[in-house]
């Protein structure tokens, strides 16, 4: 099913697009959504993304129709993913797809995995897939895990996330260890938490949350110790706040000299930088966090970007460009990214292109 923005937003209500009055920063002048529209949208469960209109180019310029494609059984070890949000069974809208490393040459997808309400999703260091896709109907799991490093593996189990719409997700073992999920809206609040997840228990746990975070949650992040953060709004869709939680409990506290202007991704690079997408266009690299942050490096990027994650290297960088409606992959050090390619084959930009990254991605252990 396909939604124009005009028709988007004339129906909050609906919730297919939260904050369609646009998203400021820290210095920002863009009206926000109230209070009242978001626990209204809290209180329906109607899936939400994190993308607004003002994060869309002038005009979509191609049109690649999404299809679902069977994995190809002699596809190559690992790969790069790209995904866009809602979901038509009829036309396969809504999905995850798979491509080549490096993907120069913008080829056909090899294989994909459709769904509903993609936002972001997680790759393990071993190449599984966690994929946090919301359903209509709340009885069916929320959050999938699909075996790697193979492109578009089986499913390996199914988690019922009953808080909230899962919106993010990172584990070292998705199969055995802790899955830390970023939620985009818990149920009872109307705003972003982080819940713990396992296999071996089939669910999650009760949800965490800070009194900052006032609007939707967006990329999660955890170190080997058990530390978690969360990059949230502060109402909705706008403005920004990052939270840290140490043992990822309790009430956890502001993170202190960020200078993102919105919200979106978090991973961790190989020199234990926490690197955070900023969905205006750009990204911020920080040491510490914990709960002092200090600027590392700046980036600007080719468009409105919320997800995206390193290569097994750790010297690539690949995030979904929403305002280009491709995923971009960059270099990437600490001291900044410098553009290589995008791609967008398969990806069709009017259903909202929120997630790209590498399979298998950096080990940070």
């Amino acid at each position: 099913m396909r939604f124009f923005t005009s028709a988007i937003c004339t129906a909050v209500g609906v919730g297919l697009l939260a904050g369609c009055a646009g998203m400021s920063g820290q210095s920002g002048s863009v009206p926000s959504v109230t209070t009242q529209s978001r626990v209204a949208r809290a209180a329906s469960r109607v899936p939400q993304s994190l993308v607004s209109p003002w994060m869309l180019g002038a005009g979509v310029g191609r049109l690649h129709l999404a299809i679902g494609l069977r994995p190809d059984k002699k596809a190559s070890k690992g790969g790069l993913y790209g995904s866009e949000f809602y979901s038509n069974a009829s036309d396969g809208e809504g999905l995850i797809n798979g491509y080549p490393n490096p993907d120069k040459k913008n080829v056909k997808p090899s294989c994909s995995i459709s769904g509903y309400a993609i936002n972001g999703w997680g790759i393990d260091p071993s190449g599984n897939l966690i994929l946090p896709s919301s359903t209509e109907s709340d009885a069916e799991p929320s959050v999938n895990i699909y075996s790697g490093p193979g492109m578009c593996g089986k499913l390996l189990a199914s988690l019922t996330d009953s808080t909230g719409q899962a919106a993010d997700a990172v584990s070292f073992d998705a199969t055995k260890d802790p899955i830390y999920i970023g939620e985009l809206t818990d149920t009872s609040t109307g705003t972003g938490d982080i819940v713990i997840c396992t296999v071996k228990s089939g669910g999650c746990e009760a949800p965490i949350t800070n009194s900052a975070i006032t609007g939707n949650g967006a990329g999660v992040a955890a170190d080997a110790k058990g530390d978690c953060w969360l990059s949230a709004g502060t109402d909705t869709n706008t403005g920004f706040v990052l939270v840290y939680w140490k043992g990822c409990k309790g009430k956890g506290a502001v993170a202190t000299g960020t200078k993102n202007a919105g919200f979106g991704g978090l991973f961790f690079d190989a020199k234990g930088n926490l690197v955070s997408v900023d969905v205006t266009g750009a990204l911020y690299v920080y040491s510490g966090c914990d709960p002092k942050c200090k600027v590392v490096s700046s980036s600007t990027l080719k468009g409105a970007s919320l997800f995206g994650n390193l290569n097994s290297k750790g010297n690539q960088l690949a995030v979904a460009d929403i305002g280009n409606s491709t995923i971009d992959v960059y270099t990437y050090a600490p001291t900044g990214v410098k553009y290589l390619y995008s791609f967008d084959n398969g990806l069709d930009g009017t259903d909202y292109i929120i997630g790209g990254g590498f399979n298998p991605t950096l080990k940070t252990e």
